[in-house]
């Protein structure tokens, strides 16, 4: 079963190997915002 957390850990892993870094909540929000993903 996967959590949230694990979710998001994902998505981290992912934009880290992109060389675009994301520590936390706020860090990954302003990325998915700076690539156009952002649903809002």
């Amino acid at each position: 079963m996967h959590t949230a957390k694990d979710y998001l850990d994902r998505v981290k892993a992912k934009y880290q190997q992109a060389g675009r870094p994301a520590y936390t909540k706020i860090d990954l929000a302003r990325r998915v915002r700076e690539d156009s993903l952002d649903a809002g």
